[in-house]
């Protein structure tokens, strides 16, 4: 719209919410022919379009009530999604094995820095890791 609003499909929305989770800046790319300039206010008139549910209970074939199932058993109160259990399982493997390239093909990215702006909040520790490593002399 002319006033800045930005309507896509849900899987724009997992990414705008994944920048947010990691204090990432979201921006949007597009033509300028995409662009309603007769509209002010997106939230009230852009139309939603009515799509299947799955779409927003299944991520990448997942079914999110089975997550919400196992949340509930385990007694947690904080809402879990998908995207938090990416999030925890990329700070787990960092922990573990300090390897972010090797993360970011299990994570699928194309490029390097969209890993490391993932594990924004533990790559700022990254001298303290350095500091872990034993001193040795090179001898030359």
């Amino acid at each position: 719209s002319r006033s800045g609003d930005v309507c896509n499909k849900i899987g724009t929305y997992l990414k705008a919410l994944s920048a947010f989770d990691n204090g990432v800046p979201f921006y949007v790319a597009l033509p300028s022919s995409t662009v309603d300039w007769t509209i002010d206010d997106g939230l009230k008139e852009i139309p939603i379009e009515i799509r299947d549910s799955k779409e927003v209970s299944h991520v990448q074939g997942y079914n999110n009530s089975l997550l919400q199932n196992w949340v509930t058993r385990a007694g947690i109160t904080k809402k879990i999604t998908p995207h938090c259990c990416r999030n925890t399982f990329s700070a787990i493997h960092y922990d573990n094995y300090k390897d972010v390239g090797a993360l970011m093909k299990i994570l699928g990215h194309k490029d390097i820095s969209t890993t490391q702006r993932y594990l924004a909040k533990f790559l700022k520790n990254i001298d303290v890791d350095v500091d872990l490593l034993p001193e040795f002399d090179l001898d030359f």
